[in-house]
């Protein structure tokens, strides 16, 4: 939400540079610096699915459901292959 304050009609004696500039700053970011980020995604679930902590977290996540009493384990997959 954006509030602006407005005393007085605006004119051209009170541009507001320092929010035109944030407004052009973020835009900037937005569009251009996260252009790339998809393949950042992608290299990020290669990886996770090549290191191994698929099956480390599925076991730890298994042992928290059977703790907590859950029937939930039968859902999750016996092996890592079957979960990719």
């Amino acid at each position: 939400m954006l509030i602006l304050p407005v005393v007085t009609k605006m004119d051209s004696k009170q541009i507001p540079y320092a929010c035109i500039a944030l407004i052009l700053l973020n835009a900037f970011v937005f569009f251009f610096l996260q252009a790339g980020d998809d393949s950042k995604i992608r290299d990020a679930e290669q990886y996770y699915e090549s290191s191994g902590l698929l099956a480390i977290e599925l076991d730890a996540y298994r042992h928290y459901l059977i703790q907590k009493g859950d029937r939930a384990p039968e859902k999750l997959p016996n092996h890592v292959a079957d979960s990719v």
